[in-house]
């Protein structure tokens, strides 16, 4: 693992940690610097994403929103898209939907089939 490497991974769990603590200011900030919004906890097989669709705070979500290149694709490690951990966890039905709404936008840009993607 080189430098470029650790930085990057530190940089990632430091994305991870300002989205699981609920430090949306951090997370805005992360965001719009340009940090890996789609790193992956190597343990946890989480991303951002899904623990911000865990928890249903719009605070976060707003925040997270600032990033580049989001992938709203990516699945947990259960393969779960972040819509239906929106879904499980909190009552947030609008923001559910939104997530429903992006994947299925970037699934269709992708030429994937959502309703595939989104049988888990």
């Amino acid at each position: 693992m080189d430098e470029d490497d650790v930085q990057r991974f530190e940089a990632g769990m430091e994305f991870l940690a300002a989205a699981q603590r609920g430090a949306a200011s951090k997370l805005a900030r992360l965001s719009e610097s340009g940090a890996d919004a789609n790193f992956v906890h190597p343990i946890t097989g989480n991303a951002a994403l899904h623990d911000i669709a865990r928890s249903g705070s719009r605070r976060l979500f707003k925040a997270f929103l600032r990033a580049d290149d989001i992938d709203f694709l990516k699945t947990d490690r259960d393969g779960r898209l972040a819509s239906s951990i929106c879904s499980a966890f909190n009552n947030d039905a609008v923001m559910a939907r939104f997530l429903r709404l992006k994947e299925r936008r970037q699934a269709e840009a992708s030429g994937l089939d959502y309703a595939e993607l989104a049988k888990t």
